[in-house]
């Protein structure tokens, strides 16, 4: 069996989910310059643990490079890293996930044990970056690219005050958040719509409930998920992005977003407003609020010289996370003596 350089680890779900992870998307590119591993592909979280386990145990590989996320998900790093530290492979675990400062508080020795079991620890989330150094780890900051081919403003006429979601309908991504602000838009742009894109995880009717009892349900176009190459024709057609999520590791929504010229207005939680200039580069609530997300959305809808400058700067900051920028930082990791 050929040697692969490295066995990625994590959720291989586009197959299931239509967009690809950060994780996919590089095992993607570089399965056409070398011989990479990556598992795994199953739905059920059940048969993905077990098949992620025995191909740690089995597969011919040299570093072995896993996703690492909070709660349920935290298995996978638990077992991929039990399973190559019996092998004598090299580790490397990518931090991900806005809630892995919380998760490793309530559970400081499961995570600490893993954490030591590495070679060596990433993460493209300066918050978290911040976190665990000041526990004393060595972290490398490796940011999440953009591919820029396919993220990019398509010449395309924006529907006025026109709102855009892309989340998964999940309680932690607060999609209620995003209807009653659009319930308190459309009391000064009645013209006001709002998309919804992404899969249900477990939210959604109750979601169309809350419009329902609203009296805004014909205001809102649920579209279901989306694939990456269909996403930017939603960010390019739009008028203003709503991020409303608990945790933000990252934000590669609020990167597409930019990437396509569209603003965002979005709540101040982890990566956010450490990356992101608030009143240049985007624009920050103060917390949860409808009334305040609204708000900001209204000043960007009544300002076409905010907007644009927004606009502009988001997109020159989307420039700093092309591939161009980020593929050298990875196959030096490839390539590290650890």
């Amino acid at each position: 069996m050929k040697q692969s350089q490295v066995l990625f680890v994590g959720n291989i779900l586009s197959e299931h989910k239509g967009t690809k992870g950060v994780s996919e998307k590089i095992v993607t590119i570089f399965s056409s310059e070398m011989h990479i591993g990556a598992v795994s592909k199953k739905a059920n979280k059940i048969l993905r643990f077990a098949d992620i386990l025995y191909t740690c145990l089995t597969y011919n590989y040299k570093v072995l490079i896993a996703d690492t996320y909070s709660d349920t998900a935290f298995t996978i790093a638990r077992l991929s890293s039990i399973a190559a530290k019996l092998r004598d492979k090299k580790i490397v675990l990518v931090l991900r996930g806005g809630r892995l400062p919380d998760f490793y508080k309530e559970n400081k020795s499961a995570v600490d044990k893993v954490l030591k079991r590495s070679h060596h620890i990433v993460t493209p989330s300066l918050y978290l970056h911040s976190f665990f150094n000041n526990l004393g780890y060595k972290i490398e900051y490796l940011p999440n690219y953009i591919d820029t081919s396919i993220f990019f403003e398509k010449d395309i006429q924006r529907k006025p005050f026109s709102l855009l979601w892309v989340r998964a309908f999940k309680n932690i991504y607060n999609p209620w958040l995003a209807v009653k602000t659009l319930e308190q838009v459309l009391k000064t742009f009645p013209q006001a719509t709002l998309t919804m894109v992404g899969p249900d995880d477990g939210v959604l009717q109750e979601t169309k409930e809350l419009a329902a009892k609203l009296g805004i349900l014909e205001k809102i176009t649920f579209t279901g998920s989306l694939s990456n190459t269909e996403l930017p024709t939603y960010y390019s057609s739009h008028s203003v992005f709503l991020n409303t999520t608990t945790y933000e590791s990252f934000g590669m929504a609020v990167l597409e977003a930019a990437a396509c010229g569209i603003p965002t207005v979005s709540t101040p939680v982890g990566e956010i407003p450490m990356l992101w200039k608030a009143g240049e580069e985007i624009m920050l609530t103060d917390g949860f609020e409808p009334d305040d997300m609204a708000k900001k959305v209204e000043e960007l809808l009544s300002d076409n010289q905010k907007w644009e400058a927004i606009s502009q700067n988001g997109k020159n900051k989307a420039n700093g996370f092309s591939w161009s920028q980020i593929k050298p930082r990875w196959l030096r990791l490839f390539n590290m003596d650890f």
